[in-house]
């Protein structure tokens, strides 16, 4: 993203742990000199899940005016289009890339 670009965006970054985190204080300072970057930290050993619920409480609009680009292993983006689906958000608004541990 580049500076001057007006956009409002909500960055939901998950992680076990914050410790695993990458990158997560260059994120932080990015979206502070940006201003219009929200950075959500969802990390799972605090109870905070990549899960579409989670995001109905982090996110201050409906779920379905949002684009969704989201990047994560096959099996918790297809939960996650799922679920954003049942919500009424559509195809074209969810965008993804996957991958594997290995």
């Amino acid at each position: 993203m580049e500076e001057g670009d007006d956009r409002q965006i909500h960055l939901g970054y998950a992680a076990r742990e914050e410790q695993d985190a990458i990158f997560l204080d260059e994120l932080k300072d990015h979206a502070a000199r940006l201003g219009n970057v929200t950075l959500v930290p969802l990390f799972s050993d605090e109870g905070n899940f990549a899960r579409v619920d989670m995001m109905k409480q982090k996110l201050p609009d409906p779920l379905n005016t949002y684009d969704y680009f989201m990047c994560g292993p096959s099996p918790m983006m297809n939960g996650i289009m799922a679920d954003l689906k049942q919500e009424g958000v559509s195809r074209n608004k969810i965008h993804t890339e996957a991958f594997e541990f290995r």
